[in-house]
């Protein structure tokens, strides 16, 4: 499963503290031995590596829950949440053991926003195939998934595979998950209302004709507040007071 996890030693070292750095760089190292010992690929890693989904990550969100300065968004690739489609896409895992490890990072997070990827259409996936994707993705109710309609490749084992799904219903899936994805990103939104959260301020914009100051929260939310002096490049504490257009969080600063 390719859960992928990077980590820029260069930019660290502006962020983090030595024993900080010394923790991820472990982390990252035995990660890459694990991959490594498993698959023969080669040590020339410096930016992204692909977690097998054996590897202990009880352990791994244990740490990096231990180190303040490392957000809690968490991009899971998924593909599928049916064990038969996952097979023919030739995904050495189950989606039993996908959930497992969302579950993992709830335990170590408050609110950890859980991202994926799904393909709906993959070759042969029946309509029953699919509504077990759609239960699984119910169950996980991830902050944000990202739903492709498969697209034949060549080259491809999936290319050669008879069973094509029908532009029409490959549309009618995208949209059911579509709109379960809108559903679950404004339900996640509003278990922020009322709460204290840190943004990180980047810029200025405008909300229904209003100027704002924007930024994201350490989970990736995008969030507005409204301050006379420039907040650029500076984290602020605000309360969450509504879900602005089912987007982004709209917030007053504390003073």
């Amino acid at each position: 499963m390719a859960n992928q996890v990077k980590f820029d030693y260069t930019n660290a070292k502006a962020t983090l503290n030595d024993a900080e750095i010394k923790m991820m760089s472990k982390i990252v190292n035995d990660a890459k031995e694990q991959l490594v010992s498993k698959t023969g690929a080669g040590n020339d890693f410096l930016g992204w590596i692909d977690l097998p989904v054996n590897y202990d990550k009880e352990e791994f969100a244990r740490e990096i829950a231990a180190l303040p300065k490392i957000c809690p968004h968490f991009h899971l690739s998924m593909q599928s949440g049916c064990n038969e489609t996952l097979r023919r896409m030739n995904r050495h895992y189950t989606s039993e053991e996908y959930y497992e490890k969302c579950e993992i990072l709830r335990k170590h997070y408050e609110k950890p926003a859980i991202t994926t990827d799904v393909i709906v259409g993959f070759p042969q996936e029946s309509v029953e195939e699919f509504e077990t994707t759609e239960k699984f993705v119910e169950k996980v109710n991830f902050f944000e998934t990202h739903i492709f309609k498969y697209s034949k490749r060549q080259g491809t084992n999936a290319a050669k595979m008879e069973g094509k799904i029908p532009e029409e219903e490959k549309t009618r899936r995208s949209s059911i998950l579509l709109d379960m994805n809108k559903r679950h990103r404004q339900a996640y939104l509003e278990s922020f209302l009322g709460k204290t959260i840190e943004i990180l301020v980047e810029e200025d914009m405008k909300a229904d004709g209003q100027e704002y100051q924007t930024g994201h929260t350490k989970e990736y939310m995008r969030a507005i507040v409204k301050s006379d002096k420039s907040l650029e490049n500076q984290i602020v504490k605000a309360v969450v007071k509504e879900v602005h257009q089912g987007e982004m969080l709209k917030c007053e600063i504390i003073d």
